[in-house]
């Protein structure tokens, strides 16, 4: 009964006031359209404001959206101006974000993205999402860790992106496994290179460079590197001997070190090791070595001298050229084979040394063949041999110098103008046929072997 009289009452009110109430009703209505209606007029202009702004920007009108985005922020007061860029911020940053992903599928280029990036940088009011931005950063070098982008496309958007303010520095991380990785992979292709020229050792090296974070690239380098030792073993051992055998003792040890922690208990590995090994120790000879050598040989105080030497082979057999210096002038050239220590001297022609120790000398044809001189004694032979082919008697055979040679020559000529430059590659034997007898003069070329009468002061055959 209670509810009804207060619902009674509160009709019989209504009754009495509806005109007032009415009127406040829409007084209030009213009020609260107009707020509404400034409050959206307020929106519409920022959201047209910063439409036309970022229209200008997609359209790469950069200066005119420079210029309007300037006259705005003058324009707009202070809670407005807040509006208007947050608005702005949140349109542009969905926009730079999409724009990136186009650079790096190639829909944008280079310049295009760099434009952009500098266009946003000039709107100083703007608040550029970070976290965004890194997170692309992050998604790029995944990318290029997938080998889905070039390191130009991957490393060019993070340099531009840290164009941006306030975000250089938090890519350093990115860059760096872009960075990483990028060298990374030039070692991998570098070993390839090096694999392909059958330079195994080296390629293992790079190989074994290859960075594990680098998955893809590591296993392959794996793989390329088992490759490599399998091959290197038929490859090296035949390098080893074949320097062995050259006298490049260190160069075939150097294979065989290649070798050894991949091959440790080969038994023809090891017996090629010891044999190198032997060699070098007896077949070696240092600067110090031929210095004393030609000391021994030349009566010349080892301190004296000094020495430019290399190997070289000559035939089957190792030899060591020098150059032999005494107070720095230049006194000889000399050939030492290693195994006997035996010294040849340089003589050829107008190039002589004037030198009279060792054990012969030495000379290099047109053709860069190197020829040895005979001896005296084997010299001497050949004249006995020639001498009973021709059935001539004699008593004895002597060696004379050019000067007494001189005296012998029934002509007014003298060797020099019978022999000419090459006067100094002869042996000059006098042949003694007995008292009151002629005696001529034979000379033979210490690299041909040729017998030559110079008697009668003409170079013959003999």
């Amino acid at each position: 009964m209670e509810i009804k009289k207060i619902i009674d009452e509160c009709m019989g009110y209504v009754e009495r006031y509806s005109k007032i109430i009415v009127k406040f009703s829409l007084s209030a209505l009213g009020v609260i359209v107009l707020v509404m209606v400034i409050l959206l007029n307020k929106n519409t202009g920022v959201r047209a404001e910063s439409k036309l702004l970022l229209d200008n920007i997609e359209n790469k009108q950069y200066s005119v959206a420079i210029d309007y985005y300037e006259n705005i922020e003058k324009k707009l007061s202070g809670a407005k101006r807040e509006k208007f860029n947050r608005t702005i911020s949140t349109k542009i940053n969905k926009f730079l974000i999409a724009n990136g992903d186009k650079y790096i599928s190639g829909e944008l280029s280079k310049e295009q993205f760099i434009n952009l990036i500098n266009t946003i940088n000039a709107l100083n009011g703007l608040d550029i999402n970070k976290t965004d931005i890194i997170n692309q950063a992050k998604r790029v070098a995944d990318v290029y860790e997938n080998d889905k982008i070039d390191y130009d496309v991957a490393i060019s958007y993070i340099n531009s992106v840290s164009i941006l303010t306030d975000v250089n520095g938090k890519l350093d991380k990115c860059k760096k496994d872009i960075e990483t990785f990028k060298e990374s992979r030039e070692i991998f292709k570098l070993g390839q290179a090096n694999q392909e020229a059958k330079k195994y050792f080296e390629a293992i090296e790079n190989y074994n460079k290859v960075v594990k974070s680098d998955k893809a690239y590591y296993d392959l380098a794996q793989k390329e590197k088992k490759e490599c030792i399998d091959k290197m073993y038929d490859h090296y051992i035949k390098l080893a001997e074949a320097n062995n055998k050259d006298g490049e003792y260190e160069s075939s040890l150097m294979y065989v070190g290649y070798l050894k922690p991949y091959y440790t208990d080969d038994a023809k590995l090891q017996n090629l090791e010891k044999e190198c090994q032997g060699n070098m120790k007896l077949y070696t000879m240092s600067n110090e070595d031929i210095i004393n050598r030609v000391s021994k040989e030349s009566n010349i105080p080892a301190d004296e001298l000094s020495v430019e030497s290399l190997s070289q082979m000559i035939g089957d057999d190792k030899y060591y050229y020098a150059e032999v210096y005494r107070d720095k002038k230049l006194i000889n050239e000399v050939l030492i084979q290693a195994e006997t220590k035996k010294i040849y001297s340089y003589k050829y022609e107008k190039k002589d040394y004037d030198v009279d120790y060792g054990s012969g000398y030495f000379m290099i044809d047109e053709n860069g063949s190197y020829k040895f001189s005979i001896s005296e004694d084997n010299a001497k032979k050949l004249v006995e041999k020639r001498l009973v082919e021709k059935n001539v008697k004699y008593k004895k055979l002597d060696f004379v110098d050019e000067e007494e040679a001189d005296k012998r020559i029934g002509s007014t000529k003298k060797v020099e103008d019978i022999l000419k430059d090459e006067k100094n590659i002869y042996y000059y034997i006098r042949v003694n046929k007995g008292f009151f007898k002629e005696k001529d003069i034979l000379v033979v070329n210490i690299y041909t072997k040729m017998i030559y009468n110079i008697s009668n002061g003409e170079e013959t055959e003999y």
